[in-house]
């Protein structure tokens, strides 16, 4: 027969069991000693080359606990050749293909050095970051511009921003004695004069006034000048707003 190429009849898988150092590596994996196991079953196929059950062992080991997946293709293979017709050959085969399928995702990891892979990590992480920021300086610029959106509110105490005023035609000059826009006339004192609009006097807020230094131009009680403006809210006054003033005591 060994000159025919042919391999003699081996021991049936029950002798294979019987090997010792079968028993050994069965022992070492109910005691959850994986790598003896594997040690053990390696000694029995080197006792027995044919030993299709240590391959069978061998190759359950390297793919659940070493996930050393091209030796177990290796045993499950050598399996295969010793016992064609069993009747785990269907099982094996599809386990040999999740080992196969496991490889393929190894080699894809292992295109790129870990160095780069490192550095792919820190990229994830500072866009993330990225993000966060970007997302609050929207936050900040859509506050910003509802503070903008707030034309002529003047919170207590606040100065007004006076608006431009119109342009005036070329060689155009004031009249003398007028007030230019957002002021009013003043003394040579400096003092602001009240305008004097159908017997009754008035003052023209400006810029950064408030109820109480627009009556302490005047020499008046802030109390009067609020009451000869009933529903003044002071802190929505405007520039170039007209306010009454109280009428002046006379000597």
């Amino acid at each position: 027969m060994l000159g025919t190429g042919c391999w003699p009849p081996g021991p049936s898988p029950q002798d294979e069991q019987k090997d010792p150092y079968f028993i050994v590596g069965s022992n070492r994996v109910r005691g959850r000693d994986f790598k003896g196991a594997i040690e053990a079953f390696t000694h029995s196929i080197e006792n027995n080359p044919r030993s299709s059950a240590a391959h069978f062992e061998l190759a359950i080991l390297n793919e659940q606990h070493e996930k050393d997946f091209a030796a177990a293709i290796y045993h499950y293979q050598r399996f295969l050749t010793l016992q064609p017709n069993s009747d785990k050959a269907e099982i094996v085969k599809a386990r040999m293909d999740g080992c196969k399928q496991e490889i393929a995702k190894s080699s894809l990891m292992l295109i790129a050095p870990p160095s780069q892979l490192r550095e792919i990590e820190n990229l994830k992480e500072s866009l993330q970051k990225l993000t966060l920021e970007r997302d609050d300086l929207k936050k900040q610029l859509a506050a910003a511009q509802a503070r903008a959106g707030r034309d002529f509110v003047n919170p207590s105490n606040t100065p007004v921003v006076p608006p431009k005023p119109a342009p005036r035609p070329p060689g155009a000059t004031p009249p003398t004695g007028s007030p230019t826009p957002g002021t009013t006339a003043t003394s040579q004192t400096g003092t602001p004069k009240p305008t004097e609009t159908a017997g009754r006097r008035t003052h023209t807020v400006k810029s950064g006034e408030t109820p109480g230094s627009i009556a302490k131009q005047h020499g008046i009680p802030v109390t009067k000048l609020l009451d000869a403006n009933p529903g003044l809210d002071p802190k929505r006054m405007r520039i170039g707003q007209t306010l009454n003033l109280p009428p002046a005591s006379r000597p």
